[in-house]
């Protein structure tokens, strides 16, 4: 029994149209360059 299938249209990938892709997918976060944080015990 095999699972695999094969894709109706394999040159179709919806997800990588541009309108999907975020350009700055880490906006929002947090900074972009924190200061160092340093633990003494």
């Amino acid at each position: 029994m095999s699972r695999l299938r094969t894709l109706p249209d394999p040159d179709h990938f919806p997800a990588l149209r541009p309108e999907y892709v975020h350009r700055l997918p880490a906006l929002g976060l947090g900074e972009l360059d924190p200061p160092p944080r340093i633990l003494l015990l």
